[in-house]
């Protein structure tokens, strides 16, 4: 298998931007006061969560969300693994700059 870093990087460069997980879809109560603290490790009580600010549909919600962001990092893997395995070769043309 041959793999054209200069053409990847490109590739790269002109994606789209954007967050991995889309947080502006969700419950923002949801992203604030229990995403954002877990992210970043910090504790959760249970009694201070407001369970009026959010419903099932909102974690529901959620739960798609990072379901996709699975699937996503999932194919990453793969690539980064795929690329891991292969073995340098050298040009059978020298170029010069």
């Amino acid at each position: 298998m041959k793999f054209n870093l200069q053409a990847f990087c490109q590739n790269l460069n002109a994606a789209e931007e954007r967050e991995t997980v889309p947080f502006t879809q969700c419950n923002s109560y949801l992203v604030e006061h229990i995403i954002r603290p877990y992210l970043n490790m910090e504790k959760i009580l249970v009694r201070n969560i407001d369970f009026e600010r959010f419903d099932l549909d909102d974690v529901h919600d959620l739960y798609h969300i990072f379901e996709e962001r699975d699937r996503i990092e999932g194919k990453l893997r793969q690539l980064a693994d795929r690329a891991w395995k292969l073995q340098p070769q050298a040009r059978t043309v020298r170029s010069f700059c």
